[in-house]
Formats: structure tokens, C-alpha cells, sequence
């Protein structure tokens, strides 16, 4: 009509192929995600228990950094995994999404009290910024809990 030319870009017929190549079916990926939700569980818990130490400063920075290396390189390596993870079937789409924001906020988690990054915030704005994102990561796990049982 009014000289409206619409050029195609190739690369969707490329991302289209990739997407559909790489779509786990629903019992795939629930099978793959399972597992990464109880061992965030389990750090989440594990960690809160040391920051609550912490907070009420029963321990240390130190020892609280020692005690909890462990748990920031198991999330990091999680979160590592999950990036290089096939697609999320579209019926698992909204349980993806929430499982990529409590991947992402444990990863921030993580940052704030990295031995080497975390040292740019006092031990005061570490215990706030931490405090949220725990307050933040819990709510989280029970709209990802939500999300799992509306599928399964």
C-alpha cells in the first residue's frame, strides 16, 4: 500500500530452529529443575543459619565468610549450570521465570558477601542489602512453589 517495505530478518528463522531444537518437554525439564530448586532450598537455609549468626554477631565476619564459602561457590556453580540449561517448555514458562529470579537474587546474595567482591560495602550494608534479598528470595521460593504445583 504505502510504500511500507518489511524487510525479514533471517535470524529469527535461525532463533526459531535453535528455540525448537533446544525445547525440553514438560517432564524434562521439571526432572532437570527439581533438583536445582532443593539445593537452592537447602543453601538458602544453610546460609540464613550462618547469617543469622551473624547478625546477632555470634560469630565473626570472618569465620561467617569461612563458614559460608562453600555455599557461595555451590550457588555460583548453580547458577553457572542453569545459565547453559536447554529452554523451558512455554506450559513451564511463568515456573521458569520464577526460578530464574530466585537464581538471580541468591546470586546477589552471594555477591554482597564474596570474599574478594563484597568488600566494597560495609558489614552493616551487607547485613541490610543481604536481610532484603533473604526477606526477598523466601517470598520468591513460595511463588516458585506455586508455580511447580500449578503444573504438576
Amino acid at each position: 500500500g504505502d510504500n511500507i517495505i518489511i524487510n525479514w530478518n533471517s535470524d529469527y528463522d535461525i532463533n526459531g530452529n535453535l528455540y525448537n531444537e533446544n525445547t525440553l518437554s514438560k517432564e524434562e525439564y521439571i526432572n532437570f529443575i527439581l533438583p536445582i530448586i532443593n539445593e537452592l532450598k537447602t543453601y538458602s537455609e544453610e546460609f540464613e543459619k550462618h547469617f543469622n549468626k551473624l547478625k546477632k554477631q555470634s560469630c565473626s565476619p570472618t569465620k561467617f565468610q569461612k563458614e559460608t564459602r562453600n555455599i557461595i561457590k555451590k550457588i555460583n556453580h548453580i547458577y553457572d549450570q542453569y545459565g547453559d540449561m536447554y529452554f523451558a517448555p512455554f506450559e513451564c514458562s511463568e515456573l521458569d521465570k520464577r526460578l530464574e529470579e530466585c537464581m538471580h537474587i541468591f546470586h546477589n546474595i552471594t555477591m554482597y558477601n564474596h570474599p574478594e567482591i563484597g568488600n566494597n560495602w560495609s558489614l552493616e550494608n551487607k547485613i541490610l542489602l543481604t536481610q532484603r534479598d533473604l526477606n526477598e528470595l523466601n517470598r520468591k521460593f513460595g511463588e516458585l512453589e506455586y508455580e511447580l504445583s500449578k503444573i504438576r
